[in-house]
């Protein structure tokens, strides 16, 4: 499931960015069409963080009670939570200069195909019945440093998007999409795994 949401918001973040530098171009000519490219820009950037942020409460959700079936132990599942918001906090900072100082298109885009690499692996070893608490960790800390980067570098380029003037609307928008993604992708988590386990979880 997660897996499938990240291939999925890849190619909502293609399409997205490909009309991107066509609206900066129009925008230099002054052609009419320039509304309605932000407009979709606009679109693509709320509805592909909607996308990601359901797959990563998906995750949240799933993983910790995964962690806890197969120990037993609450102390494991504290340390994977621990390893979901260390690196964020850590990489945050990082992650804004990096915004600053490359195309944060390119950072969003690669942040998403690794991680959707790294969740088709753990996909196949779900299926193999391979998957260890030590891959979980290491895949977790991973998955965790590119959501920084991804959400950091979606977060500022808003304003190359879009005029100033719109800028208060947009934001409104895309809060109300990423708090709805917040409740909703734990919900269908903790479904999801409760009905069918790991393995639909990743697919």
């Amino acid at each position: 499931m997660v897996f499938t949401l990240k291939v999925s918001l890849t190619i909502h973040r293609l399409f997205w960015v490909t009309g991107m530098f066509y609206s900066k171009v129009y925008a230099q000519t002054g052609d009419e069409h320039v509304n309605t490219i932000q407009k979709r820009n606009l679109v693509f950037l709320a509805s592909g963080r909607f996308i990601s942020l359901i797959g990563s409460g998906i995750q949240g959700v799933a993983l910790p009670l995964f962690i806890l079936d197969i120990t037993g132990s609450g102390a494991m599942m504290g340390i994977f939570a621990m390893l979901s918001m260390l690196p964020t906090l850590i990489m945050a900072p990082i992650a804004g200069v990096l915004g600053d100082r490359w195309n944060r298109k390119r950072i969003m885009v690669n942040a998403d195909i690794t991680r959707g690499i790294i969740v088709f692996i753990l996909a196949i070893l779900a299926t193999r019945g391979n998957v260890g608490i030590a891959v979980l960790f290491v895949c977790q800390v991973f998955i965790s440093i590119l959501d920084s980067t991804f959400n950091s570098s979606s977060d500022g380029i808003l304003p190359d998007l879009i005029p100033e003037e719109e800028l208060p609307r947009a934001n409104a928008l895309k809060g109300g999409m990423d708090s709805a993604a917040f409740i909703i992708g734990p919900i269908l988590g903790g479904i999801i795994y409760g009905l069918w386990g790991i393995k639909v979880v990743f697919f």
